[in-house]
């Protein structure tokens, strides 16, 4: 049953509907089925977005970690993604307006190795116009001002900073995600950023300051 079960995927669950599998000719049930949800649609057009710096007005910080680097931009779920050297309980700001579909702020502790991933608090944000996700990771314990089903706006306060999961110093770890048919089900994109940065020109020790008009 596993292997026909597999053979349907992926299965695209359109919003707001009920959806029902059936499968007929089955000669055996395994006894246990596994399976797994990813976010978005393959077949969405994702459109081009440029967003703001995930951090209030009058803020500056510096980056800590660029794209496609060590020790942890290096796959294709976190090339594009760049990380800030916000301290912890620091505000985190919305850079789009959307849709907060995920959230985890219950964990608490951080390590350096590959087993401490799962541990991160984040929150995960979609802005429907453009078909593009956004994290926010690392946040501090109980760090969400927001819930799943809230509809944020551009600059909101939607998180406190931490130093969670696989991570050795505090920060904010920032990406951009499309859906793909992966293990992760997304995989990171280039960040623009109004006013013309762009992520992937940005180095190590680079500092951004968000104006404030």
């Amino acid at each position: 049953m596993q292997k026909i079960f597999n053979q349907s995927a992926p299965i695209l669950l359109e919003s707001d509907s009920d959806t029902v599998l059936t499968y007929t000719n089955i000669k055996k049930i395994d006894n246990q089925l596994s399976f797994s949800s990813r976010l978005g649609s393959l077949s969405k057009k994702i459109e081009p977005i440029k967003v703001e710096f995930p951090f209030p007005k009058s803020k500056e910080y510096t980056v800590i970690q660029g794209n496609n680097s060590n020790f942890t931009h290096n796959s294709d779920f976190s090339r594009y993604a760049l990380d800030f050297d916000m301290k912890t309980n620091d505000t985190i700001c919305s850079a789009t307006s959307g849709y907060v579909v995920g959230v985890i702020d219950q964990y608490k502790l951080s390590g350096k190795g590959k087993e401490w991933r799962p541990f991160a608090n984040f929150i995960t944000i979609y802005e429907p116009n453009s078909g593009v996700f956004f994290q926010y990771v690392h946040l501090v314990h109980k760090g969400s001002l927001v819930k799943i089903g809230d509809k944020v706006e551009q600059g909101q306060k939607i998180a406190l900073s931490g130093n969670t999961g696989r991570s050795t110093v505090e920060h904010l770890h920032f990406s951009c995600l499309i859906p793909a048919n992966t293990e992760n089900g997304l995989k990171s994109i280039p960040i623009e950023f109004v006013g013309g940065k762009k992520g992937i020109e940005l180095k190590i020790g680079d500092k951004l300051k968000k104006e404030q008009f």
